[in-house]
């Protein structure tokens, strides 16, 4: 089984993983007029983070504990994810993999029509303290009037056996 935490949850969570910023999209576009935006989603997202296997192994375990699971096959990983969300009354789409932009109330170039990037509402974080992590995130988006997203904490998925793609590295 493969766990996702409620992405709003995180604004209230007590400890390292906490962000109060969570799920809100923050930035300025530098034009000659300057436009600040500030946005969330209308759907329920759920993630599963993980890290770039470059990030700083020791900040990692420092903040989250020393029990780490390698992921050797990334896109796999979400092909059984996907296979399994499909079969959720909850899913809105397919499971999508989104490094995590670390950008958060910073001044942007604007992009044509000032149309802010669609992933920012779940895969944007300020720089300090969380850039050290080089977080990706899984992501599943939940249908807008399916009750139960709104309320659950967490989507477990079952997956078979992930032995072959995945491995415990202590």
């Amino acid at each position: 089984m493969v766990r996702f935490g409620r992405l709003d949850y995180y604004k209230t969570i007590e400890d390292s993983r906490k962000d109060e910023a969570e799920g809100t999209a923050t930035f300025d576009w530098s034009a000659s007029h300057p436009v600040h935006y500030e946005g969330v989603s209308l759907n329920s997202h759920f993630i599963l983070c993980a890290a770039h296997p470059e990030a700083d192994r020791s900040v990692l375990i420092e903040r989250f504990g020393s029990c780490i699971v390698r992921i050797n096959d990334p896109m796999a990983l979400l092909e059984r994810i996907n296979i399994a969300w499909s079969a959720d009354p909850r899913a809105s789409g397919v499971c999508v993999i989104h490094p995590v932009v670390y950008n958060k109330g910073e001044s942007l170039e604007p992009t044509p029509s000032l149309i802010p990037p669609e992933n920012y509402s779940y895969c944007q974080k300020p720089r300090k303290p969380f850039e050290v992590e080089k977080e990706f995130r899984y992501v599943l988006t939940c249908k807008v009037d399916t009750e139960r997203a709104s309320e659950d904490q967490q989507v477990w998925l079952t997956l078979p056996d992930c032995s072959d793609i995945c491995e415990k590295d202590y």
